[in-house]
């Protein structure tokens, strides 16, 4: 795609409804999800990986997984905090059963805009 043919078909990622601060810029998109506690950012990080993974599907647009991955950040710097996996469900992913489904990697740092 052309960069602003790819900006004009992007820009409908902005406007759904996540509980998620979704920021692009160029090709390159960063989501921003929070929450108090370490068991309910896991649910709501997999529930708004759910929705932009619906509506990338929804726009025949296929996220690159290999460039996928996440940063948890912790005010408190816990060691032993609990694990999130955030998940990327198969397109037949109906029955709450993870199948062939890919989970992020957790990272220490991101390339973000080439840098």
């Amino acid at each position: 795609l052309s960069i602003l043919l790819f900006i004009i078909y992007i820009n409908g990622l902005l406007n759904i409804n996540v509980d998620a601060e979704i920021i692009c810029y160029a090709d390159d998109t960063a989501i921003l999800v929070h929450s108090s506690s370490t068991e309910y950012l896991n649910i709501k990080a997999n529930s708004v990986m759910k929705d932009i993974k619906d509506w990338f599907d929804n726009n025949l647009l296929e996220l690159n997984l290999n460039k996928s991955k996440y940063i948890h950040f912790n005010i408190n710097s816990i060691v032993n905090s609990p694990e999130i996996n955030i998940c990327i469900h198969s397109f037949k992913y109906q029955s709450g059963i993870c199948d062939n489904c890919v989970i992020l990697e957790n990272c220490n740092y991101i390339k973000y805009l080439g840098l």
